[in-house]
């Protein structure tokens, strides 16, 4: 419930400072994240890691869960 509600506040900060245009990479194999993928206004996806995992030099894919 608390990652839940954590992740809802950064998607909720993103929409606010950062209007989506009608592309989202993330539409597409989830832009190439292995986890979450958040669009970010140049167009281009940003790859994050759920709880206890950490992002990998690729910047796609997460280890240590």
């Amino acid at each position: 419930e608390l990652v839940k509600g954590i992740l809802f506040k950064v998607i909720k900060k993103s929409i606010r400072f950062y209007p989506f245009s009608a592309y989202n990479p993330c539409n597409t194999a989830n832009g190439g994240c292995s986890d979450i993928c958040v669009p970010l206004q140049s167009g281009q996806a940003s790859c994050l890691c759920n709880v206890g995992g950490r992002l990998q030099s690729d910047m796609k894919n997460c280890a240590g869960m």
